[in-house]
């Protein structure tokens, strides 16, 4: 804020801070543009003054990582870490016993837990001292409702845990903000912002801004009182609309000229977010005109609307689909143009002053009452068109060992200089090869457009060019975001074929592909299934590569993911959402991992003796488990199942049959035999149909659970199988085994000094003998494999893989 402004909310604000008998959270909203940033800027320079700030976050809608609500207590917990040395030291107990990586966490009240609730519960009183605040800027900003309403969920947890915590929150007024603050108000301090009580703020900001112009050249008279209260009366209380005024009268033309425009101007009767609008048409019609150019600086600007993150002027060229002489030249004269709105941020990125004009822009009820319906942005459409561009430029543009990596046998993390490279690829090309998959998911497509995306995908995922691209992905650590996306990149396209594919080909080599993306290439070709399209599309142009000459699948689907547990796996179940699955272990642990990357998430410790059954319940809240130690008296998962409509329960017996019985009645209905061990585990398919069990035998089959007839036998485990269970959409079966395996635990098998080798799936790994596997689904083929190694190429040889000729 301007010096002599704000200056009672600024004092108030303080005032709370410091009390020790205040609310622990103070909220402040009002509408856009009415100056809260520039309040939550001040406070925090003036906390910081204090020794009070213990760490700040503004929210920002136009970049990725500033709207993602899951990355604001992260940010808030390193800030006050910094500041406050026992909680830092009570935070790096917490987070060395928790291995998985809590910032990227998508648990909000999880990250709660874990990075301010038990740091701060571990410290003794002793620790207390004065205030620290933590402030978020513009939490509406942030992604949607559901999330934003987790996140004040947390901030108002975090608040209450100590005395001298306290939070700060700004954001426009909403629904669900009002409610929370109605719930809540017993540990909340409300301040709406009245626009008619900063008149006066507004007023002092616009004579210094006149004052300013007035040593520049312009007229004397123009500061004159009256003139002062005319733009203060235009503002209706709008910080956002003086600032905007006084940017635009500084612009390309002559000032005064500018300023009795705005001063002749009539916009009596208007609502403040009406008189806002109207000086945004303003500003638009001025730059861009009637001329043949009116659709580039939309198209401009459509790309600055659209994008994940704030992109430079050169990004932003690049994404261009208008084909012109001189993109570059384009996206200067929008940027010098529209000064009054845009400007140029940290890393010479483009952005918006205000969201308040991207909210204009994208509204079409907004533009059309300000008489500019043609100035609409469509973000679909810009999705569209990004996404194609985008598309285009990493099929020109990736290329084979992009980063010049000279040895297959480093990780990533030990390649010397590598993160140095990986800044210097051209930042467009990283940009479109991180998001182009989220604006095709997010786009709608003509008919036209449609046919060219999916000719281009189509190009992308048959040949090497989707190495090179997974290449940026793997480098930039994104695999995950990707893997995460795929789905819906699936569910809109087509090219459903190629998307199922690259998503069984990332879980299935997600290790090796994230840990060193030489092995991209060394520790996957060799093992595609020979049926898939990427064996008979890629493979071709990677001649030099390990080869099977037996045992290799010829689909994928066999096993998706391996799990080093550690210990014999007893029990295993998912989550009723899928992203979750828990196993409880000979070790006396339960553990929580993402069924997806197969990454451990939590390690629950407490039982003193084998842990035998576990599951969730149904909210997926809660995780119940039961031990030889007698701590937990539940129903053995092992040996009972109800089926879904709750009608029959299906057992398993010592004597290695599995049978059906009618819940009602008590009548056996079926006895299914096949097993030639004893069966060890049973559960229902989500809809009823199937039952799937586990038995000593090493085996796996699946049922009829109407006719009782034994439908597959899945063979593959090498050792007893303990525990199986469906995935909540009955497309993947998880079981928990005795397996053992020759490779090193992690899959690696390495050079005896320890270099990196090659990286071998989990249904390869054949031969000694080790409890600590976990393997989902479990249709592993279980026989001999043959390796043929007299074209293998690695270590510094590792490039000779490729045969950019082949298959042309």
């Amino acid at each position: 804020c301007l010096d002599g402004t704000r200056t009672v909310l600024l004092a108030q604000i303080t005032e709370w801070a410091e009390s020790q008998s205040s609310q622990p959270f103070f909220c402040l909203t009002g509408l856009a543009g009415s100056g809260k940033s520039s309040i939550a800027i001040s406070a925090v320079l003036q906390f910081d003054k204090k020794n009070m700030l213990g760490g700040n976050f503004f929210c920002d809608a136009g970049d990725a990582q500033q709207r993602s609500s899951r990355n604001i207590l992260p940010k808030l917990a390193s800030m006050l870490a910094k500041k406050h040395g026992p909680f830092s030291k009570h935070l790096l107990h917490i987070l060395r016993e928790d291995t998985n990586d809590l910032p990227n966490s998508r648990r909000i009240m999880r990250q709660c837990q874990h990075l301010f609730n038990a740091p701060l519960t571990h410290m003794t009183s002793s620790h207390n001292q004065h205030t620290f605040v933590l402030v978020v800027d513009a939490l509406d900003e942030c992604e949607g409702p559901a999330t934003t309403a987790e996140i004040l969920q947390a901030l108002l947890q975090l608040s209450k845990i100590v005395p001298w915590l306290k939070v700060l929150l700004t954001s426009r007024p909403q629904k669900d903000l009002h409610e929370f603050l109605d719930k809540e108000k017993e540990y909340i301090l409300p301040f709406r912002l009245q626009l008619t009580e900063s008149n006066e703020d507004i007023f002092t900001f616009t004579k210094h801004r006149m004052e300013f112009l007035v040593d520049e050249g312009l007229p004397g008279h123009y500061a004159d009182v009256d003139n002062l209260n005319q733009l203060t009366e235009k503002a209706n209380g709008l910080f956002i609309w003086s600032s905007t005024i006084f940017r635009y009268i500084s612009g390309k033309v002559s000032a005064e000229d500018r300023l009795k425009e705005v001063l002749h101007s009539d916009n009596s009767g208007q609502t403040a977010e009406a008189g806002l609008d109207s000086l945004y048409a303003k500003i638009l019609q001025k730059a861009i005109g009637d001329g043949s150019d009116r659709h580039l600086f939309m198209e401009v600007l459509g790309i600055m609307l659209a994008v994940y993150q704030p992109l430079t002027r050169e990004d932003i060229s690049h994404l261009l689909s208008t084909t012109v002489s001189n993109p570059l030249h384009v996206v200067t004269n929008v940027s010098d143009y529209m000064q009054s709105v845009l400007y140029k941020g940290d890393h010479a990125v483009m952005q918006f002053y205000h969201q308040s004009f991207a909210d204009f822009l994208i509204s079409e009820e907004r533009c059309t009452k300000a008489n500019l319906k043609d100035v609409f942005v469509d973000i679909k459409s810009c999705h569209a068109r990004i996404g194609i561009k985008a598309l285009g430029l990493v099929k020109k543009e990736a290329r084979f060992n992009i980063c010049g990596i000279k040895s297959s046998y480093l990780p990533n993390s030990q390649v010397n200089g590598l993160e140095d490279q990986i800044k210097t690829l051209p930042s467009h090309l990283v940009y479109s090869s991180l998001y182009w998959p989220q604006h095709i998911t997010g786009a709608e497509f003509s008919q036209e457009q449609g046919s060219i995306i999916q000719k281009e995908l189509e190009t992308l995922f048959s040949g090497p060019k989707l190495l090179y691209w997974l290449e940026i992905v793997s480098l930039k650590k994104n695999l995950r975001t990707l893997v995460d996306i795929l789905p819906n990149l699936r569910r809109g396209l087509g090219s459903a074929i190629y998307c199922k594919e690259l998503l069984d080909f990332l879980q299935m080599f997600y290790v090796p592909i994230t840990e060193s993306t030489t092995h991209l290439y060394l520790s996957t070709l060799p093992f595609l299934p020979t049926e898939s399209k990427l064996f008979k599309d890629i493979k071709p142009h990677f001649s030099q590569t390990l080869c099977l000459s037996s045992g290799q699948n010829k689909k994928f689907g066999i096993t998706k993911n391996q799990i080093s547990v550690g210990s014999n796996v007893n029990s295993v179940a998912f989550s009723p959402d899928g992203q979750h699955i828990v196993s409880g272990s000979h070790n006396r642990t339960v553990r929580i991992w993402d069924a997806k990357s197969g990454q451990q998430l939590h390690e629950l410790s407490g039982h003193s003796s084998f842990v035998t059954s576990v599951a969730y319940s149904p909210d997926g809240q809660c995780i119940v488990s039961g031990s030889y130690d007698k701590t937990v008296r539940i129903w053995d998962a092992k040996a009972v199942a109800y089926s879904p409509d709750g009608q029959c329960i299906v057992s398993r017996l010592s004597d290695k049959t599995v049978r059906i019985w009618d819940v009602k009645s008590g009548q056996q209905l079926h006895e299914l035999s096949g097993h030639s061990d004893n069966v060890s585990s049973v559960a229902y398919s989500p809809d009823g149909q199937q039952i799937v069990s586990g038995s000593s035998d090493k085996t796996v089959r699946i049922w009829d659970a109407k006719s009782g007839q034994q439908l597959h036998e899945l063979s593959g485990h090498s050792g007893w199988v303990n525990s199986v269970a469906y995935s909540p959409d009955g497309q993947q079966i998880v079981s928990g085994s005795d397996d053992r395996t020759p490779v090193a635990e992690d899959g690696w098998v390495r050079t005896p000094s320890g270099d990196l080798l090659i990286w071998i799936p989990h249904e390869y790994r054949n031969g000694a003998y080790d409890q600590s596997y976990m393997t989902f689904p479990v249709d592993a083929p279980g026989h001999p494999v043959g390796l043929d190694c007299t074209r293998f190429r690695h270590g510094e040889r590792w490039t000779e893989v490729h045969n950019p000729d082949a298959g042309q």
